[in-house]
C-alpha cells in the first residue's frame, strides 16, 4: 500500500485543468497561477484567451495516447497532480453529450492515472442537478453527469490508495457565477438564499486535494439547490 504523504502547499503540486475554456476552468487556472502551483496545464479544444504565460496549453485531441504523451511533458512527475476534469458540454444530440460529459472524462482520466505518481487527486465536475433536473436540460446531458458519479466510486476504487477519485457537482448558480443579470428565481431555489460562485468551487477542490481521507465522494456545493 501507498504511504506517501505530500506537502499541502499548492508549489509542491501540478494542476491540470481539462475544459480549461469555459467558465469554470478560466477561473481555475485563474487560482492555479495565484496559488503558485509547480505546474498549471490547461487543456482544452480551443486555447482559452487571455492564458497567462505560465500556464502550458495543450489542445484536446481524440488522440488519446499523444495526449497523455503531451501532459507527462508538462508535468514534476516528482510531485502528485490535481487533475480536474471540467470538460463537458450542455447542449447537442443525446449521443454527443454523453461522450463529451462521460465518454471523454473517462478515457482522459484512463491516460492520467498511468502517468499521474501516488498521491493525487482527480476531480471530476458533476451537476447537482442530477438530482433535480431542469425542464430544459437535455436528458442526454443529465444521464452523463449521473454516469459520472457512478464512474468515479468506481475508479475510486480501483485506483486506490495511490490516486484518490472525487466529484464536485456545482448547483446552476456556482456555475454561472456572481449571479449578474440571474433572476431572483434563482436565489429563492437555494436554501441559502443566495448565488455561489467561482471560490465556493475553489475551496471545494482545496479540501479534496489536502484532506488525503476523502475518496468516491461527490460533493454538492449547490446552496441547498438540489433539496428545494
Amino acid at each position: 500500500m501507498s504511504t506517501t504523504r505530500h506537502s499541502d502547499s499548492p508549489n509542491s503540486w501540478n494542476l491540470l485543468i481539462t475544459g480549461a475554456s469555459g467558465f469554470m476552468g478560466r477561473h481555475l487556472t485563474t487560482y492555479g497561477v495565484k496559488a503558485r502551483f509547480s505546474t498549471v496545464t490547461a487543456v482544452s479544444r480551443q486555447r482559452p484567451k487571455g492564458l497567462p504565460q505560465e500556464v502550458a496549453f495543450i489542445k484536446l485531441t481524440n488522440d488519446f495516447n499523444k495526449l497523455q504523451e503531451n501532459i507527462r511533458e508538462t508535468l514534476n512527475l516528482r510531485l502528485p497532480t490535481l487533475a480536474v476534469i471540467a470538460t463537458g458540454s450542455w447542449t447537442g444530440s443525446t449521443s454527443s453529450l454523453i461522450e463529451a460529459n462521460l465518454t471523454v472524462p473517462l478515457l482522459l482520466t484512463e491516460k492520467l492515472a498511468g502517468i499521474m505518481p501516488c498521491g493525487g487527486v482527480i476531480v471530476f465536475m458533476g451537476d447537482a442537478r442530477t438530482m433535480h433536473p431542469l425542464r430544459e436540460g437535455a436528458p442526454g446531458y443529465y444521464a452523463a453527469k449521473a454516469g459520472l458519479e457512478g464512474a468515479a466510486r468506481s475508479l475510486a476504487l480501483h485506483l486506490a490508495p495511490d490516486i484518490r477519485v472525487n466529484v464536485i457537482a456545482p448547483g446552476p448558480l456556482n456555475v454561472i457565477g456572481s449571479g449578474d443579470g440571474i433572476s431572483e428565481k434563482w436565489e429563492s431555489r437555494t436554501l441559502t438564499g443566495r448565488l455561489g460562485g467561482a471560490q465556493s468551487i475553489i475551496s471545494t477542490l482545496e479540501y479534496l486535494r489536502t484532506n488525503d481521507f476523502v475518496t468516491g465522494a461527490v460533493l454538492r456545493v449547490d446552496g441547498g439547490f438540489s433539496l428545494c
